[in-house]
């Protein structure tokens, strides 16, 4: 019994852990682009993304919250910077489409981030 009771804080600890929450949060580049129209997709995706990795987030958890994401991260100066980018059809227009995430870094933590959403050849 003191197992299962153990198990049970465990599992309550963590789910309720900003981690987990951050984890929790489902956030995909790909399924935002296929459930909005551009300019609803670009407004929805800064807010999301800012709120998936707040400043004070570790590198580590936003680079991987990025990766989760669909987007590929690098370090670039001071700061870690993510890109999605996808080629697509709309309206029998073909199009390359690319979000750069950009996240100042300072020491293990980013300090914020800036998206932009860029669809070039539409």
């Amino acid at each position: 019994m003191k197992i299962i009771i153990a198990g049970c804080a465990i599992a309550l600890a963590v789910s309720t852990s900003p981690v987990s929450g951050h984890a929790a949060r489902s956030f995909s580049f790909r399924d935002l682009e296929y459930r909005y129209d551009a300019g609803d997709a670009e407004r929805i995706g800064k807010r999301e993304i800012t709120g998936l990795v707040p400043a004070g987030t570790s590198v580590s958890e936003a680079a991987r919250a990025m990766r989760d994401a669909g987007a590929r991260c690098r370090p670039h100066s001071d700061s870690l910077v993510c890109q999605y980018t996808a080629f697509e059809a709309v309206e029998e227009m073909p199009h390359d489409l690319v979000w750069t995430v950009t996240m100042p870094v300072s020491g293990a933590q980013i300090t914020g981030a800036t998206a932009e959403r860029e669809s070039l050849g539409s």
